[in-house]
């Protein structure tokens, strides 16, 4: 949004992940769908963390204040898999998040070319939260039920990106690198747990991402782009 510059939205997201399982950065084009990045592991068939040719750019986020998630019917990465073939904008995936009221237990972040974002949470009814002054954290502050590590993250996160007027990929390529060394490791941005960082420009249609190394240091963040992909 305005933090952003003009209409630009700029998106981050860090996962973490109980198991240090190897990463994996997949470019697939699905016939008859869009050309889509999915971040996360060789084994996972849905999506964690991605953008397809549009810009359509998706990120979940397990919130234990959510609820148990829901066993029966198709699971929340498989239909954000299909939401990169299938859309362009944070208003169709909205609605198609929509149109599974049994998912729980998940914090949807999106965000389109357009200069759209939302979050959508997954609780007992789902909820769209939208940007306020120029920024949109995964999950709400005023949010009693959240657990200490969580509320420390999400924290950290809003004081970092409130100090810049204008947000670049560069300001939050550092702030999903953050080892704020007052907080426990396991409520850090970048914590011990942390299989991937990614910085998104959907209206550029560029993603930037980053994983930990053998030394448990976030390394360089490496730009992804859809030359030659069509919308």
């Amino acid at each position: 949004g305005d933090r952003a510059g003009s209409t630009r939205v700029l998106a981050g997201r860090t996962l973490d992940w109980a198991d240090a399982g190897e990463p994996a950065v997949l470019r697939l084009h699905p016939n008859g769908g869009r050309a889509f990045y999915s971040i996360g592991f060789g084994w996972n068939a849905g999506v964690y963390t991605g953008m397809n040719a549009a810009g359509l750019t998706v990120a979940m986020e397990r919130v234990e204040a959510f609820g148990t998630p829901a066993l029966e019917g198709a699971p929340v990465e498989f239909i954000l898999r299909e939401a990169l073939e299938r859309d362009a904008t944070v208003a169709q995936a909205v609605e198609r998040l929509a149109a599974a009221p049994r998912l729980r237990g998940y914090s949807v972040l999106l965000a389109d070319a357009g200069g759209n974002a939302a979050v959508v949470e997954l609780d007992e009814t789902q909820r769209v939260r939208r940007p306020e002054n120029g920024v949109l954290l995964g999950v709400s502050l005023d949010d009693e039920r959240l657990d200490a590590a969580t509320r420390t993250r999400y924290e950290r996160a809003a004081t970092l990106l409130r100090r810049e007027r204008i947000a670049s990929v560069a300001d939050l390529q550092a702030a999903l690198g953050d080892e704020n060394a007052e907080d426990d490791p396991e409520a850090r941005i970048f914590s011990t747990a942390t299989r991937h960082a990614v910085v998104f420009a959907p209206t550029d249609r560029r993603l930037f991402t980053a994983f930990p190394g053998h030394d448990g240091l976030l390394q360089p963040f490496e730009e992804l782009t859809f030359e030659g992909d069509g919308q």
